[in-house]
């Protein structure tokens, strides 16, 4: 397997766009950049096993195992993550009709969630499952209220999400640099803050420590996010649409 891996110091070298990319790809790009997960999963698919391939997959939140080499590709059957993997409720078959084993009343929905599948990718794919829930619920009351009459609709209100895009390409050339790269946090800080080097006209000083205190921040951020919190990010989609961040 080869990952030809970008220049941290050209953001061009990155094969998407950082403005564009949905939540779900940027929790890709930091799980990729998992070690354990580069490992257990190339061993995974090397060795035939469905089983160990289907363990490597819930265990880093993924409902099938693809190589970490691969890139992101928006709808692609193979990258979906267990949040996107909720359950239809069960059926019976009769007269060629798919009849619920559960009658539900009109504005009744009821989802199943495989927890199987989450045990071992820990409270942040219990996060995700329920935040998907959500967008799930969301969809299914939109389409409840459509049945109303005008004067029984609600305005659905939704926060914005917590996380801005622009700092997740941050931390996530941060991570490259001094992680993979190997580049020191001043190093860091000259290429992705390169305006905090440049002297104020008057004092002749920089910002030279705030810059490098903020690769420390971002570094931080960066390695939580490769080591298990890139799930948190995979439910923010459905409010990318509404956020201005």
């Amino acid at each position: 397997m080869n990952y030809l891996r970008p220049d941290w110091k050209n953001s061009e070298s990155y094969k998407f766009n950082p403005k564009t990319l949905s939540y779900r790809g940027y929790a890709w790009e930091f799980l990729r950049r998992n070690p354990k997960f580069q490992e257990e999963g190339t061993r995974a698919l090397a060795s035939g096993s469905g089983r160990e391939r289907e363990q490597v997959a819930s265990k880093f939140g993924l409902r099938d195992l693809v190589s970490y080499c691969d890139e992101y590709v928006p709808g692609k059957p193979e990258l979906v993550w267990l949040a996107e993997a909720l359950c239809e409720p069960p059926v019976v078959h009769r007269r060629g009709k798919a009849n619920p084993i559960q009658t539900y009343q009109l504005g009744q929905v009821a989802l199943i969630f495989d927890l199987d599948a989450t045990v071992t990718s820990g409270p942040a794919a219990i996060d995700a499952y329920l935040w998907d829930a959500r967008r799930t619920l969301m969809e299914e009351r939109n389409r409840y209220i459509s049945t109303l009459s005008s004067s029984d609709e609600r305005v659905v209100r939704a926060k914005s999400p917590s996380i801005r895009k622009a700092k997740l390409f941050t931390w996530l050339r941060t991570y490259d640099a001094i992680e993979c790269m190997g580049a020191s946090q001043k190093e860091a800080a000259k290429i992705l803050y390169p305006e905090d080097f440049v002297p104020e006209p008057f004092t002749k000083k920089t910002k030279e420590l705030a810059a490098q205190k903020r690769v420390s921040d971002d570094r931080r951020r960066a390695m939580s996010l490769v080591d298990n919190e890139y799930l948190s990010l995979v439910p923010l989609d459905y409010l990318q649409d509404k956020s201005k961040r």
